[in-house]
């Protein structure tokens, strides 16, 4: 079953939904083309789609596959731009539609017909989405190129920026209906398939289908699925944002701290709307018993949340109490006699200490702002979760920020006010991030390391 298996029969949808042929070629026994439908909308099924016919009754390989579609939508009156975007990216190995339900990706072009539909019409109705007014214009813009071989010859097929437009139009309302049983089968019976995930985030993403749904359907659909290809992410990001305090849901997630889950670490982290007080001791007990890199993940919950439980008696003392006790052999030793090794684990450390919340912990990070021992072997990156923000490259670098963070400063605004603009580069790029960095450390250190 493809992404929605609700076509309305042409006696009661007048609006021609037929194939156009945006382009084909025929060379070396290959005929390609790329269709797509007229006038489609969230209920057409595989209304784009990519055909390779092999015509040569033998077995070939795509050994390279390019295939994006960009496009841009605007208003279907007055032209104004709304957003833009790219509706679809494959690779050689999972190109066509058979390889979303093979165990195995593949590159081999089978004799005979070969199809990508459902993958870029799902990722294409996720961009597109429901407008908010009838009907809204797309322009595109199609780039192809195929490095096939075969027992005989090596070829090409390459197609250029193949421009196609279309209108994309609002579901009628009897549709939505439609849909919404649509959702409530994909909840019911979870599929390990790549194409889930897409199909459960664009639906739940619509009101219309969304708001018929109760929490404890969600939290069931959450319970039965295991992954993000089943649709588990797509269900988390819901009830994350509609459904965080629903009691079922609080207690699954205390159970699954409590069973030392992992996932419940993971999903927790991203899902910073679910939040119970009872959560804070599991956390805690994991973090006192786990490894360095659960430790990290354990604090990546309870940063989030710190606001929740900073001002509750002891927390932060305990925090900072259970890390120092982890690494008493190396936190209290001079930077000057520790190994290269020693001074990684020290600015993890340093991190932890500095989202712990404790502010007695400064004058234990205060030494380390000497500490010159780069950290992160490539280049300057931003930070992930702010592009405003650069990585911190050395031991002193996580030391500056731990300070910062324990002292409330927003790190944002400071780094802006000392002239950082996020290079992108590395090289020179990182020369200028240090230079404002020292000066912070001078003056964090003048501050606070009295």
């Amino acid at each position: 079953m493809g992404l929605v298996a609700i076509i309305a029969s042409a006696e009661n949808d007048p609006i021609d939904h037929s194939w156009k042929t945006i382009e084909a070629e025929q060379t070396n026994g290959i005929v390609a083309r790329f269709k797509v439908r007229n006038n489609p909308n969230l209920t057409i099924k595989d209304w784009l789609s990519l055909e390779i016919e092999n015509q040569t009754r033998q077995i070939l390989y795509i050994n390279h596959a390019v295939y994006t579609i960009d496009c841009e939508v605007y208003e279907k009156k007055g032209g104004k731009l709304i957003k833009s975007g790219k509706i679809a990216s494959r690779s050689a190995t999972d190109l066509f539609d058979k390889s979303l339900d093979s165990p195995l990706p593949t590159s081999d072009l089978m004799p005979g017909m070969n199809t990508s539909a459902k993958y870029p019409s799902t990722i294409g109705a996720l961009l597109l989405s429901v407008p908010d007014r009838s009907k809204v214009y797309v322009k595109a813009m199609l780039n192809l190129e195929l490095q096939i071989s075969g027992a005989d010859n090596n070829f090409t097929l390459k197609w250029n920026t193949i421009p196609f437009e279309f209108d994309w139009y609002r579901p009628e309302p009897t549709n939505f209906s439609e849909l919404y049983h649509y959702v409530d089968t994909l909840l019911a019976n979870p599929v390990f398939s790549t194409l889930q995930h897409y199909e459960l985030s664009m639906l739940l993403a619509q009101p219309e289908i969304a708001q018929g749904f109760e929490a404890k359907t969600l939290v069931l659909a959450l319970r039965n699925r295991v992954s993000k290809e089943d649709g588990r992410l797509a269900v988390l990001y819901h009830l994350n944002d509609y459904f965080p305090n629903d009691p079922a849901l609080l207690d699954y997630y205390y159970l699954l701290l409590r069973a030392a889950d992992p996932l419940a670490l993971e999903e927790l982290a991203i899902a910073t709307n679910i939040w119970d007080d009872r959560f804070l001791e599991p956390l805690l007990a994991l973090y006192e018993a786990g490894n360095t890199g659960q430790m990290v993940r354990v604090m990546n919950v309870l940063y989030n949340q710190q606001s929740k439980w900073i001002d509750k008696e002891n927390i932060s003392t305990i925090i900072s109490d259970l890390t120092l006790y982890k690494f008493d052999e190396i936190i209290y030793e001079a930077p000057d006699n520790l190994s290269s090794r020693d001074l990684l684990t020290i600015s993890v450390i340093l991190d932890l200490l500095g989202k712990s919340g404790d502010p007695k912990m400064v004058s234990v990070i205060c030494p380390f702002l000497e500490e010159e021992e780069r950290i992160l072997d490539t280049g300057l990156m931003l930070d992930p979760n702010s592009l405003e923000l650069p990585r911190p490259m050395r031991v002193c670098d996580n030391a500056l920020e731990a300070i910062m963070r324990l002292n409330k400063v927003d790190m944002i605004k400071t780094y802006k006010k000392a002239k950082f603009q996020p290079p992108y580069e590395n090289g020179e790029g990182e020369v200028i991030i240090s230079r404002v960095r020292d000066q912070l450390i001078k003056a964090t250190q003048k501050k606070y390391c009295k």
